[in-house]
């Protein structure tokens, strides 16, 4: 009882620091972690009005605008896409491209897992059609390697790129990719590595860019990630910024895609997914730590936004 109590204490206090290797999901990993492994990459001219998706894979993907424009919709949400936009999205994550007509996109792609041995490499991803209509749903879509503070790296849909030695980086795993050796791999590892940590260099100088509007948006969204064990208070809105709280909802929404409750409940779900992981506890014990109304409610809720109950969850996260 003492560990799984260490466990949970563990886990509501770092969100998580661990990938369910499976599944390739991953809410936060320490630097020290970080093994990544190329799967694929590649440099794509896409013809006008070309699109792929909706889909989902079964891996993880940046996404490069080198040149042209056009749209993508990411976990539900709608993006304009220019040259110098980075997208990402992790493993069952619905995605959808569309280039435009007249200015089509160049594309530079690359398909990774953030951990893994080398020989992982040759290992097969799958990309899932998908119907139209899941589009529509929102999914959460964010990676975290590091903790917080000025070593973070928090990876969203969307990244403005403002240094220009990365689209070289990712020319360079592609290339590197093609090659398809023993030493290929590993170099292409240590250049995805170092395309982490210009990424991090990338969002300290977008962070430092932001108007103080912004920043308190950020601000607001990592202060929902601290309260994620428990239940929703519309109050924290105004208490932590001093701005009417269905004024901040709105802003929050155009910033982040979705609103202040609904952040905080895909954070809440993900925390109850680690404790199904990693814990031994029951869903009711879960239900009641997170602050649900009811264990019926949380399997409800659980099984709208999965797909599955909790125990059907914590039984496949255990299957090798």
């Amino acid at each position: 009882m003492q560990r799984i109590g260490f466990t949970v204490i563990r886990i509501l206090l770092h969100f998580t620091d661990i990938i369910s290797g499976g599944r390739g999901r991953m809410d936060r990993l320490t630097w020290n972690r970080l093994n990544p492994v190329v799967s694929y990459a590649n440099v794509l001219q896409c013809d006008p009005g070309f699109r792929f998706g909706p889909r989902r894979i079964t891996n993880h993907q940046f996404i490069y605008v080198a040149a042209g424009r056009g749209t993508c919709r990411i976990g539900g949400r709608e993006h304009k896409a220019e040259a110098g936009d980075l997208f990402y999205y992790g493993p069952e994550v619905v995605h959808r491209f569309d280039a435009d007509e007249a200015e089509p996109f160049l594309l530079y792609g690359l398909h990774f897992n953030w951990t893994g041995s080398l020989s992982d490499a040759d290992r097969a991803y799958d990309v899932i059609g998908v119907p139209n209509e899941q589009e529509e749903s929102v999914q959460m879509n964010e990676a975290i390697v590091g903790e917080r503070g000025m070593d973070e790296l928090r990876i969203t849909d969307r990244t403005i790129i403002h240094d220009e030695t990365i689209p070289e980086l990712f020319l360079a795993i592609a290339k590197t990719f093609r090659n398809d050796s023993e030493k290929s791999r590993l170099v292409s590892r240590g250049l995805l590595i170092q395309l982490f940590d210009r990424l991090h260099g990338n969002s300290r100088t977008e962070q430092a860019s932001l108007s103080p509007h912004a920043r308190t948006l950020f601000d607001v969204r990592d202060k929902l990630d601290g309260q994620a064990a428990k239940p929703y208070d519309r109050g924290w809105l105004s208490a932590w910024t001093g701005y009417n709280p269905d004024y901040l909802s709105r802003l929050f929404r155009e910033q982040f895609g979705l609103a202040p409750h609904q952040y905080h409940l895909q954070r809440k779900l993900a925390l109850a997914k680690e404790l199904l992981e990693h814990t031994g506890m029951t869903a009711g014990a879960i239900a009641a730590l997170l602050g649900f109304a009811s264990p019926h409610y949380f399997n409800r809720l659980f099984r709208q936004h999965t797909g599955l109950t909790p125990l059907t969850f914590r039984q496949m996260s255990r299957m090798m």
